[in-house]
């Protein structure tokens, strides 16, 4: 079985630690194992090593505010980049519990579900992390093409990449994605998703 490669791109959020690639963006304030867990996030590691750095700052009693959501977002990218998917919504559903607002968590819950094939449940999310005003729309807008590509709804998806492309115009995966596409070129399980927390 083939499985869908999801590339994270981590949102910012005003006073959240969230990443850029499905698409996500981060942010943290402070010092700490939750500063480390956020920089292992932004150079884009996938290592063991920091997934466990990620657990240790989220059991540390360190963390206060919206810190602590989104570490949950971080160490669910780094489940996401080792195609840990239940483990990453695991993750995203713990920030949620927090903080049910936080767009970044959606989106990334958006990015996983379209790992596990679960592409209506996916745009339900993708769409629900528009509306909480995220610091990198775009990458929703992309999955959310992604996630309509591969149920066949190409003019979704067409639409969906060129929403992407008014927020971040030279944005590479948008537009190879945009320009490549035709109902005879369907996504294949090896396109990447982006993802946002």
């Amino acid at each position: 079985m083939k499985r869908h490669q999801i590339i994270v791109i981590l949102a910012i959020a005003s006073v959240l630690s969230i990443t850029h690639t499905a698409s996500a963006n981060r942010t943290y304030f402070g010092e700490g194992l939750g500063k480390a867990c956020f920089d292992a996030v932004e150079l884009g590691s996938s290592a063991r090593k920091d997934l466990d750095l990620c657990s240790q700052a989220l059991t540390s009693g360190t963390l206060t505010g919206k810190n602590v959501p989104a570490t949950y977002v971080n160490r669910g990218i780094i489940f996401m980049r080792m195609e840990r998917y239940k483990d990453a919504i695991a993750d995203y559903e713990q920030a949620l519990d927090i903080d049910p607002a936080l767009a970044e968590a959606k989106i990334n819950m958006g990015a996983a579900l379209i790992g596990l094939r679960r592409y209506a449940s996916a745009i339900a999310y993708l769409e629900e992390g528009l509306t909480e005003t995220p610091i990198s729309p775009h990458v929703a807008y992309y999955n959310l093409g992604i996630a309509h590509e591969l149920i066949g709804d190409f003019q979704s998806a067409r639409a969906h990449y060129s929403s992407a492309l008014e927020i971040a115009p030279e944005w590479t995966p948008a537009l190879r994605k945009l320009e490549s596409l035709s109902p005879a070129d369907a996504v294949t399980t090896q396109d990447s998703v982006q993802g946002q927390s």
